[in-house]
């Protein structure tokens, strides 16, 4: 009887491990099948999103341009400092005063009475004419901070070559100096589209004792643009007398232009009458200024 009661024991025994078994199995593929199946499912998904994507117009991009840093220029890169042009002016205008006695001691003394004619136009010339003896009296560019016109023009616009010359010195009192220089430059070649026509200017300018610009006037020229040119008398007074005279073309030069229209001769214009008063000022007797 015990040995049956053992029997039986070891029976349900196993019946309830081999249940146990059965259940457990069933359970674990229940869920393999499960994570296989959300698996496919989330690779779908993945699959359709990706055709919905390429079925889609891409987004334009915003018209909006990017904000690029400022290039620093040459000059700010060599230096943090914004540039102070009156700080420039005032160390110009103290070179020029240091310089003023070297200046003036190039200026040939004057012998009264200076006359200018249309023909000395040509020794100043900027373009050197075979025929004529250029003036060498030359202005060093070294005294630029005295004529900053000298090189002005260099750094405009229309960039063009310039030159003066030393033609005399007119007063050198205690508190006046006078003095007649030439200038020339390249702006029209040499002349040949205006009639072989030079372009030259011959200004007076005032200084004070301490060698400060007072006054510049342009007193004679000769200049193919305006199509004239002037002529000057310089008396020891400083009294100027000048003349001023229109070429006559061969057609209007309105309607036809300066091209293959050569001089025919010329017209007298008008006097003009110039004085130099105790202050240095410049004036001549209708207030108008040269047509240069």
């Amino acid at each position: 009887m015990k040995t049956l009661r053992v029997l039986l024991v070891a029976v349900l025994v196993l019946s309830v491990t081999a249940l146990l078994a059965f259940a457990w199995k069933n359970q674990s593929t229940k869920t393999s099948a499960q994570t296989t199946t959300q698996k496919e499912s989330d690779n779908q998904k993945l699959v359709d999103l990706a055709a919905e994507e390429s079925t889609v117009p891409a987004k334009e991009e915003s018209a909006t341009p990017i904000k690029e840093e400022p290039v620093a220029t040459e000059e700010e890169s060599l230096s943090d400092e914004p540039y102070n042009w009156e700080e420039e002016e005032r160390k110009r205008e103290a070179k020029a005063l240091s310089q003023f006695p070297s200046f003036l001691a190039h200026f040939p003394k004057a012998n009264f009475p200076i006359t200018i004619t249309k023909e000395d136009f040509k020794k100043y010339q900027f373009f050197k004419d075979a025929n004529v003896a250029k003036d060498q009296n030359i202005i060093s560019n070294d005294f630029a901070s005295i004529l900053p016109e000298m090189e002005r023009h260099r750094f405009s616009r229309e960039s063009y070559e310039s030159e003066y010359h030393y033609i005399a010195r007119l007063k050198k009192g205690k508190d006046l100096t006078v003095v007649l220089v030439a200038g020339s430059d390249d702006r029209f070649g040499k002349g040949d589209y205006y009639g072989n026509i030079p372009n030259v200017y011959i200004n007076m300018l005032t200084f004070d004792k301490n060698g400060k610009r007072i006054a510049t006037e342009t007193i004679a020229y000769i200049h193919p643009f305006t199509n004239g040119y002037q002529t000057v008398i310089i008396n020891k007074d400083l009294s100027i007398e000048a003349k001023e005279f229109t070429f006559i073309r061969e057609k209007d030069t309105e309607k036809e232009g300066f091209e293959n229209n050569p001089v025919k001769g010329e017209k007298f214009e008008r006097n003009i009458t110039y004085t130099v008063n105790e202050a240095g000022e410049i004036k001549n007797t209708d207030n108008t200024t040269a047509k240069m």
